[in-house]
């Protein structure tokens, strides 16, 4: 089955007013070819593109384009391409920069449930407003994720936990996954999809580096994840007790809270 393209995106801005036209932002897998070819296909699913803190989303108007793009990759940007590391070589290296998580990132894939711009600080119900537009586009996010056929999904946030349920099955109290646990797919729904973890968005505010990559490390280290791999990454040896050593992405403790100038981990550009 084709990826979605220009004609696929089209079609749907075709259904929308003029508005929400001016808002759209398009999404899907990062680098085509490195899609195709990457060890396993994992999809993250985020809520809506941020228009109340980040203007460069709106400039884009494309989330591919934006983590492909050679600037900075941010906060956000980072913690994709972290997870994207753990994911698909089971550990993230101590020397990561923006270079690597661009890198990472390259293989995987990214969808938004709403796709019009928004924000956090929008709405009195933000997660209400992704659900009613996760519910009233069903069909065509359905049709866009079957295209992508993804083999893992990761969904990044509260307002996706409660969206998903009701984007797949049109109720909020039917299958829902509680953060940081992880559930086998209904074949009959998305058929190329095997398993799904419920977790944080990568940039979520207040939440240390290490603590939003554990949920990842541990799903990706679970027996039915690694056997989805052609070749399954070899995990990192666990730490000596006492050992604080380096953080594995090489940021300090609170790492999400520095600029992205230290984030680099020394990497050149």
């Amino acid at each position: 089955m084709p990826l979605p393209d220009d004609a696929f995106f089209e079609e749907w801005k075709a259904e929308l007013s003029p508005e929400e036209q001016e808002a759209f932002v398009l999404d899907g897998a990062i680098d085509e070819e490195a899609w195709k070819d990457a060890p396993l296909k994992v999809l993250f699913i985020t809520a809506e593109p941020d228009f109340e803190t980040d203007d460069s989303v709106k400039e884009a108007g494309d989330m591919r384009k934006l983590l492909s793009d050679d600037g900075p990759p941010g906060v956000f940007g980072m913690g994709l391409g972290r997870w994207a590391a753990i994911l698909l070589e089971g550990q993230v290296p101590k020397k990561f920069g923006r270079v690597s998580a661009r890198n990472m990132t390259a293989n995987t894939a990214i969808i938004n449930l709403k796709k019009t711009g928004g924000g956090p600080e929008l709405a009195d119900s933000p997660a209400r407003g992704v659900v009613n537009w996760a519910l009233a586009h069903q069909e065509r996010l359905l049709d866009q994720i079957e295209m992508l056929a993804p083999e893992v999904i990761v969904l990044c946030g509260d307002r996706v936990l409660a969206a998903w349920p009701v984007m797949l099955y049109g109720d909020a109290t039917e299958r829902p996954i509680m953060r940081g646990e992880y559930a086998w797919n209904d074949p009959d729904v998305l058929p190329s999809v095997k398993a799904i973890l419920a977790t944080v968005s990568p940039a979520a505010p207040g939440m240390k580096t290490e603590l939003k990559n554990a949920e990842i490390e541990q799903f990706a280290a679970s027996p039915e994840v690694r056997n989805l791999h052609d070749s399954p990454p070899e995990l990192p040896k666990e730490t000596a007790e006492g050992d604080d050593g380096e953080k594995a992405d090489g940021e300090k403790a609170d790492g999400d809270a520095k600029p992205d100038a230290e984030k680099t981990g020394g990497e050149e550009e």
